[in-house]
């Protein structure tokens, strides 16, 4: 039984301290199996359980026995749920004209059982449920077999069941037609923070590859961050998430609305492609271009990349005698080259224009999605650098609006500082690694939305995002998969008060084992996700790659050791 471990009972004076709950099941358990062992061989209800344990800690000596059992099953009912996959099987029989029954070695009583199989759907009138503490008999014996055999005179017996011998060994011996549901915990899982509530949210969304993943890592990393963002937001009357990283943010974000009734969630169309050219019309020079470039430099940018954000293209700029004869921004002289021909040449008068234009159309959208009204607002982000926060800050500083602040899931150590807006974050500095990060941005916030490039007047005078030629929402499996692991997640976790400390531990947990790839880990939805800074993200690598990789130190693709792991195998990782 787990309820003195997981009560949440103002008497205890520990309202969802799981420090408290951990401690508390440790002082009942061993006790608890003593008297198991002791009392009608082994088998025992919960009532029986509480009388005859002894109890010394003083917060749990002024609860009456019998409130500490209805505590146990308020939390029971709680926490336990449907496996979808045995759903979906008692389903397909249940068409087919079989009776159902349910059997179970269990201290809780049939009566208790039933209402939580009902409510999941499992159970209905007509069926039977066998529990081992009512009939004095246990699966793991054979002996409840016999007590189903001798109520219901099957003529044919089919039992599903993940424990290989109660439900599988004993089964057969008794003439049971028996099948081995597989239950069991991922790699992923084991000895993990939270693993079980992982477990949970993986067996409930099908238990495929990519919920595995997002369960067992996407949501472990943001649950975290959604959970601190909204407790640190207070006085904050609107959260704005920045497509598209923070879309599912948003997702995660809004299971937790009751509880904080006072904060409007908002989806804000931006990207630092939409941002660029009316940053520049606050000052079209070569500096403030390099003002938002990492490192600011145009190093390893492709010409035709940086012309886009430009709003020009080579075909127009050679109408005016500016051609480039470079694809890719190699040196410094190629970088002085380029920004002479954009910034001093023909072409600024109508950069001007086209800046002033793009920052006008963005202010009304602003103005549309309330970024300009006067309230407390936070603007979410996966974060790193901060160019996105730099830009609108300059943006609306350009027009004599107060800034925005900024919530960051992880900050580099060259970010830009308050001097640019102020901004908070979850993970300092330091403490995610540059794997983390193109993780994060490539698979864990991916979004149903592309980018955005522009914005554009449409039919009634509204303003709406442009997206590239051809593209549009899209929901994938990856994006299913990881918006409900983390809605379902950050729920769960919520109502049952994790601390920080332990939700914060949870995400550096299963971020580690997957960066480090510590645990076997299905690699295939990441192999799914295409590239990361036009590089590919996950794949397998070729024989020549290999070599250039594992001898001479070549960078082949984003995450070299998952698709090292993708082509080799595990059992020849290099630990």
């Amino acid at each position: 039984p787990m309820v003195v471990s997981s009560m949440r009972n103002e008497k205890l004076g520990m309202r969802n301290s799981c420090d408290k709950r951990e401690q508390l099941s440790l002082l009942k358990l061993p006790s608890e199996a003593r008297i198991m062992n002791k009392v009608n061989n082994g088998e025992v209800m919960l009532e029986e359980i509480y009388e005859r344990l002894q109890i010394t800690d003083y917060r749990l000596q002024i609860i009456e026995s019998e409130e500490l059992v209805e505590l146990e099953k308020e939390i029971e009912a709680e926490n336990l749920m449907v496996n979808r996959v045995i759903l979906e099987e008692i389903e397909r029989r249940r068409e087919e004209g079989w009776m159902i029954a349910f059997i179970s070695d269990m201290y809780l009583d049939a009566e208790f059982l039933s209402k939580i199989l009902m409510r999941e759907g499992c159970m209905k009138e007509g069926d039977r449920l066998f529990v081992s503490c009512e009939w004095g008999a246990r699966k793991d014996t054979g002996e409840l077999y016999d007590v189903v055999r001798r109520e219901l005179k099957p003529t044919e017996w089919w039992h599903w069941g993940d424990n290989h011998r109660s439900d599988i060994e004993m089964a057969r011996r008794k003439g049971v037609n028996a099948v081995w549901v597989d239950a069991k915990y991922t790699d992923a899982e084991r000895g993990g923070t939270l693993c079980g509530y992982q477990r949970a949210a993986r067996m409930m969304f099908g238990d495929d590859t990519f919920v595995t993943m997002a369960a067992d890592f996407v949501a472990p990393a943001y649950v975290p961050y959604i959970s601190w963002m909204l407790k640190q937001s207070t006085g904050v009357s609107r959260l704005y998430f920045l497509s598209r990283d923070s879309y599912v943010l948003m997702k995660g974000a809004e299971e937790l609305m009751d509880y904080y009734p006072n904060i409007e969630l908002r989806y804000l169309f931006v990207s630092r492609k939409s941002l660029f050219l009316p940053y520049l019309a606050c000052n079209v020079s070569a500096e403030q271009m390099l003002s938002v470039m990492d490192k600011r430099t145009l190093y390893s940018k492709r010409v035709d990349e940086l012309l886009r954000m430009l709003g020009t293209d080579r075909e127009e700029l050679k109408g005016m005698g500016i051609e480039f004869a470079y694809t890719k921004i190699e040196n410094r002289a190629i970088e002085a080259d380029f920004l002479t021909k954009i910034f001093d040449g023909e072409y600024r008068s109508l950069l001007i224009e086209r800046a002033q234009e793009a920052r006008e159309l963005l202010l009304r959208y602003f103005e549309q999605e309330g970024v300009m009204d006067d309230v407390e607002r936070q603007m979410v982000d996966v974060g790193w650098l901060g160019t996105t926060r730099l830009m609108i800050n300059a943006i609306l500083d350009s027009v004599g609006v107060r800034r925005v602040g900024f919530f960051y899931y992880g900050v580099r150590g060259d970010v830009f500082g308050d001097e640019c807006g102020e901004y908070e974050t979850y993970f300092q500095a330091g403490e995610l690694s540059t794997m983390a990060t193109a993780l994060i941005e490539n698979y864990f916030s991916a979004s149903p939305y592309p980018t955005t490039v522009g914005y554009a007047y449409a039919n009634g005078g509204k303003v709406m995002p442009i997206f590239p030629k051809g593209e549009q929402f899209c929901e994938t499996e990856i994006t299913k998969a990881n918006c409900v692991a983390v809605a379902l997640l950050t729920k769960w976790v919520y109502e049952f008060g994790f601390s920080e400390g332990q939700l914060r531990q949870w995400a550096m947990e299963q971020l580690h084992k997957m960066i480090d790839l510590i645990v076997r880990v299905d690699l295939m939805p990441l192999a799914v996700a295409s590239e990361f800074d036009n590089t590919s993200f996950v794949r397998k690598m070729s024989r020549k790659e290999l070599v250039q990789f594992a001898f001479l130190g070549a960078h082949i693709t984003a995450f070299d050791k998952a698709s090292l792991a993708l082509t080799v195998g595990y059992r020849f990782m290099p630990y």
